[in-house]
């Protein structure tokens, strides 16, 4: 049994929930969601129920070392004493800021990197000692093109959260550097532009001229194909040697820039 935990599922239009029915498909997978309320996450909670290999957990504030601990907890509680967690996937994010730097409060500036960045490692921090008990050791995190600075592209209006991810990029490069010797991978991987609910607010705040077409419309992907992508192209590929820890990748398996 290979013993996941994966970090903001609670929108079933989203990557996380979505990534939680894809990699549960494989009955040799068992699956941890996070959410903050499980009562707010209904669709997940049922889905649970009917897959005895997937568990919701609930994790209040990712941004808390206590909310991020009891989870853990919670999720410890389920596992036999010599089972660890093999793959972690920190996803939860957040990206409301859509605004010309000027124009943003720095409040606003604060809580993005809270969360995208601080968040995620704190994810790390507290599931560590669990992952430290089991054999697999990779951590996958969500992470954005909009974080790229080589590959920086003007005009997109989201650098609360692009400027977050770029920090969570950094911390994974020395992540990397830093637990390599304990069998540790770390992956930063960009899900696609991927036509979801919080996409579909941002994208529409970025472009109010869009009108009524859609985000596939424009060259977004549906969120299935993203999941799919991750697994296989992501998760699978660096089981498989396709990717490595080095570089920044895309959902399809092609390498992105930093």
């Amino acid at each position: 049994m290979v013993n996941y935990v994966i970090t903001g599922t609670n929108k079933p239009n989203g990557i996380g929930q979505n990534l939680v029915k894809e990699i549960a498909k494989d009955d040799n997978n068992r699956v941890f969601a996070t959410v903050r309320d499980p009562s707010k996450a209904p669709e997940l909670v049922s889905f649970a129920k009917e897959h005895s290999n997937v568990e919701v957990i609930t994790l209040t504030d990712v941004t808390s070392e206590e909310a991020t601990q009891d989870a853990v907890k919670a999720v410890e509680a389920k596992l036999d004493a010599d089972e660890g967690i093999d793959i972690l996937i920190p996803n939860a994010g957040y990206s409301s800021a859509i605004a010309k730097i000027l124009d943003i409060s720095a409040e606003n500036f604060l809580f993005h990197w809270k969360v995208n960045a601080l968040g995620n490692i704190i994810t790390f921090q507290k599931f560590y000692p669990l992952m430290k008990k089991a054999k697999t050791k990779q951590v996958f995190f969500t992470s954005t093109i909009s974080a790229s600075i080589s590959g920086y592209v003007p005009g997109t209006i989201s650098s609360p959260y692009g400027s977050a991810k770029a920090a969570l990029n950094h911390l994974v490069r020395d992540l990397n550097g830093e637990l390599n010797n304990e069998g540790f991978k770390f992956v930063a991987y960009h899900p696609g532009f991927v036509a979801t609910e919080t996409a579909n607010i941002v994208v529409r705040k970025t472009f109010p001229d869009l009108g009524e077409k859609s985000l596939t419309e424009i060259g977004a992907i549906e969120v299935e194909a993203s999941v799919k992508g991750i697994k296989e192209n992501i998760i699978d590929g660096l089981n498989d040697g396709k990717i490595t820890t080095d570089d920044f990748w895309n959902w399809d398996g092609s390498k992105g820039q930093w």
